[in-house]
């Protein structure tokens, strides 16, 4: 996906925050999302680079787990995803139900941050989470029933979703990982 920016009026308002009341960085909504996760989400990578530097903290978890790096991820929003993979404590965070970045780049067929991502901390290949390890969830989403039931579930979302070439090459990477 392309990188966003977001308009001018929310770039140059956060920008201020960012440098005359950066302790507004660490305040979240009700979700626990704080404003680089909603930032991440939509793509403005540097907007993520001026909060982080700020003090915004990009290994911030919402009430699920999420990252400001599982956003991106999911979103497809690649200089973002560059950004934050420049805070190695990023790479390792797990949702709720033990999904970490990994598990989101594997489905978004992202080869090249599940390559980053896993020359970072090769133990993200054998993370279960409640749903498998990245390459257990990887195999499942080669089958054609469930690529499909998933894909239509990510568009609704707009959620980035790996085609098969994608996900084989995802696959391919893990089993180099994979002490299984």
């Amino acid at each position: 996906m392309m990188q966003m920016q977001l308009p001018r009026i929310f770039r140059d308002t956060i920008s201020t925050i960012s440098t005359e009341a950066p302790y507004l960085l660490a305040m979240a909504d009700f979700k626990g999302q704080t404003p680089l996760m909603l930032v991440a989400e939509q793509g403005d990578a540097k907007l993520v680079e001026i909060m982080i530097e700020a003090g915004a903290d990009p290994a911030a978890q919402d009430c699920r787990g999420k990252t400001a790096l599982h956003a991106a991820i999911v979103k497809g929003h690649k200089a973002v995803v560059d950004v934050l993979l420049k805070h190695p404590e990023c790479a390792t965070k797990e949702t709720v139900f033990g999904e970490t970045p990994a598990h989101s780049a594997a489905l978004a067929g992202d080869a090249d941050t599940l390559e980053k991502l896993l020359s970072m901390a090769p133990d993200l290949a054998d993370a279960q989470s409640v749903h498998g390890t990245p390459l257990e969830r990887a195999e499942a989403f080669l089958k054609p029933d469930v690529r499909k039931e998933f894909s239509n579930h990510a568009k609704q979302n707009g959620v980035k979703v790996g085609d098969e070439h994608e996900i084989r090459a995802c696959v391919s990477i893990l089993k180099q990982y994979t002490s299984a």
